[in-house]
C-alpha cells in the first residue's frame, strides 16, 4: 500500500476545495464514520433515504450509542460549549461577527453542537416534548437544546443553531 503524507494531502485538498469546503467534507466524513461504527446502524438505514422511518435520517434509531450531555465525555484542547449565551439561533455569523475563537494551526478544539430539531416554534419549541413524541426518553434529550429553546431569542428566519462569541456579561 502506498503511504500518503497527510500534510501534503490536506494541502492538496485545501487548494482544490478551499478551506471551508475541506472542513465541511471532513465533518461529513467524520459523522459518516461514527455512524458506520454503530452496531446495526448500517442495517437500519439500508435502502432508506432521509425522512424514512418516521422522519429519522438513515442510521438514526435505537442502535445509536449514549448521549453526551454538555460538559460530559472526554474533551481536548479548547472546549466550546453550546450554552444559550454562546449560540445564535436562526441566523448565521457574517464578516462583521466576532470570532468565537482564534485557534493555531494544528490545535485541537472540542465543540458541543445542537440540532435545531425540537427547538423550532413549529415543532413546539420544546425538545423534551418533541423527542418524547418520537419515543425518546428525557435523559436522551440534550440539556443545552432544552436551555436554548427556553431562553435564546431567535434572531433570524433560519433554523440554525451555531456557535458565537459569548456575550460580554458571560465572559
Amino acid at each position: 500500500m502506498t503511504q500518503v503524507d497527510p500534510r501534503a494531502a490536506a494541502a492538496t485538498l485545501t487548494q482544490a476545495l478551499g478551506r471551508r469546503r475541506l472542513l465541511q467534507a471532513a465533518a461529513g466524513l467524520t459523522a459518516a464514520a461514527a455512524v458506520s461504527q454503530v452496531p446495526g446502524a448500517a442495517a437500519a438505514s439500508a435502502g432508506r433515504g432521509a425522512g424514512a422511518a418516521g422522519g429519522r435520517p438513515p442510521g438514526v434509531g435505537p442502535a445509536l450509542p449514549g448521549i453526551l450531555q454538555p460538559h460530559t465525555g472526554r474533551t481536548r484542547g479548547l472546549y466550546l460549549p453550546s450554552r444559550p449565551d454562546q449560540v445564535l439561533w436562526g441566523s448565521l455569523p457574517d464578516r462583521d461577527s466576532e470570532a468565537v475563537a482564534r485557534v493555531a494551526s494544528g490545535a485541537v478544539v472540542t465543540v458541543d453542537t445542537v440540532s435545531h430539531e425540537g427547538v423550532l416554534p413549529d415543532q413546539g419549541q420544546d425538545p423534551v416534548q418533541f423527542f418524547g413524541d418520537q419515543g425518546v426518553p428525557r435523559e436522551r434529550v440534550l440539556d443545552d437544546a432544552v436551555a436554548i429553546a427556553a431562553t435564546t431569542p431567535r434572531t433570524g428566519p433560519g433554523p440554525h443553531v451555531v456557535s458565537r462569541a459569548p456575550s460580554p456579561a458571560a465572559r
